[in-house]
């Protein structure tokens, strides 16, 4: 099992479990058996998913977590893992995840087998649909071997008996690779002077763009988008912010903005004029402006009440239905059962969450939102939100700096609706983003197993 096998197994049962179990305190058995290099738990996680799985748990409890070491028996690969564990800990951006993002057949199993044994437990998995797989994993490991080459399987022996005296060599690198210098300032707003009481702490005050140089820059780039000089003017926050963050002198940051969709929409094209080739957009409500995703660059989730008519999904655009629920909430459901799964398949390497008008989801939704996704793209976030919405900006700043999730309201089950709605859109795109799969048939998997 390697890092997409832990993620899946947090996302599709351990996460929903928790959040509908709500503790008061999270203790953590810690033992980095599973790291790669291990020779008890012989598994292929590498030291950055611990940080990953680190950062999911500190969002239960308002933050009370307690990791307790336990077993781990490479020197090497537990002594970087515990690092990252700390590091995350102390509040530092969670590094890209690597490894392809596809729980392997055996992990599909086990969770499918988990769900199923728990479903009269849990009210979460009361309208899934889930049934017990028997070996399954076996089963088209047989086939495989079956059809498999005797060179490849004298290459694959060689390769476990060389494995203990690369690991260090691996780790070596790998950890130069995953491992960036921390921008200097965590969280930046635009703001005049005396706001800085609105915001928490740690969120620093950056002036805004000349307007001159907002007139020049959008003429040259964004002319089609930017119709009415007061919306012109309006951009000047979002720039000056977007720019810190992309040129890494800030981890994230947020702007105030008459038209979230607009500002959303001219933030997507100038991260990809920049240079970023995979962009992350999240959007709460009517998205007006919803931009090219032909070219994989932008993969938009837009969460809203009504179904849009100007687009239908496809594998770079998603629309989510959703209305929270008016007595409590149920977003975790969505956010673990679809939008995380996505996110981490995609990979961005910056994330955009817009709230326009008319946003379905409550304040402790979107702030639990965020601080999720704030374990992607090295906590690279841009944030824009509708200039009236004082409240909210302040929950997403203190989701921003790190600081504890708020408390996320009364549990509520997900209706068999709202169930049905993430299952379909699981089955839709499954095979495009392979982090959703936490179901299966043997047929699923053998055609994919044995070509």
């Amino acid at each position: 099992m390697g890092n997409s096998d832990y993620l899946a197994a947090f996302f599709h049962v351990l996460l929903p479990m928790a959040f509908e179990f709500d503790p008061e305190l999270v203790i953590v058995s810690s033992g980095y058996d599973s790291g790669i290099g291990d020779p008890e738990g012989q598994m292929n996680a590498t030291p950055e998913v611990f940080a990953h799985l680190t950062h999911f748990l500190m969002q239960l409890a308002n933050g009370k977590l307690c990791v307790i070491l336990e077993g781990g028996y490479h020197l090497k690969s537990l002594g970087e893992s515990v690092c990252m564990t700390v590091r995350t800990l102390l509040g530092d951006p969670v590094p890209q995840i690597t490894g392809e993002m596809a729980p392997c057949l055996s992990a599909v199993e086990s969770i499918q087998n988990v769900r199923a044994a728990h479903k009269s437990y849990w009210k979460w998995l009361a309208y899934e649909d889930t049934s017990f797989l028997q070996n399954l994993s076996t089963k088209s490991h047989l086939l495989k071997k079956a059809n498999s080459n005797p060179s490849t399987e004298d290459e694959s022996r060689i390769t476990k008996n060389n494995n203990t005296a690369k690991v260090e060599r691996f780790l070596e690198l790998h950890m130069k690779n995953i491992l960036f210098p921390v921008p200097p300032i965590k969280t930046a707003t635009t703001g005049s002077e005396g706001s800085e009481h609105f915001f928490p702490q740690h969120v620093q005050l950056v002036k805004e763009m000349d307007k001159t140089e907002i007139k020049a820059l959008v003429s040259g780039f964004y002319a089609d988008l930017v119709k009415e000089d007061k919306t012109l003017l309006s951009l000047g926050s979002m720039f000056v912010i977007l720019d810190k963050i992309l040129k890494k002198e800030v981890c994230n940051g947020f702007a105030a903005s008459p038209s979230a969709a607009l500002s959303a929409a001219v933030a997507l094209r100038h991260s990809v004029r920049f240079g970023f080739q995979r962009v992350l957009c999240v959007f709460v409500g009517d998205m007006q402006m919803i931009p090219n995703t032909e070219d994989g660059k932008i993969l938009v989730i837009n969460i809203c009440e009504k179904e849009q008519s100007r687009k239908t999904s496809c594998k770079h655009y998603i629309s989510l239905n959703w209305k929270e629920d008016a007595e409590g909430n149920d977003f975790f459901f969505a956010v673990l059962g679809l939008i995380l799964p996505v996110a981490y398949s995609y990979q961005p390497n910056l994330t955009v969450i817009a709230v326009g008008p008319n946003r379905n989801l409550g304040i402790s939704g979107i702030s639990l939102l965020v601080a999720l996704l704030r374990g992607l793209a090295e906590s690279r976030i841009f944030a824009v939100i509708e200039d009236t919405e004082i409240s909210l900006m302040q929950s997403v700043a203190k989701a921003l700096v790190g600081a504890s999730t708020p408390p996320f309201g009364i549990y509520v089950p997900p209706t068999q609706e709202k169930v049905n709605k993430i299952k379909t859109l699981r089955d839709q795109f499954q095979q495009e983003w392979k982090m959703l799969q936490c179901s299966g048939k043997l047929s699923d998997f053998i055609f994919n197993s044995v070509s």
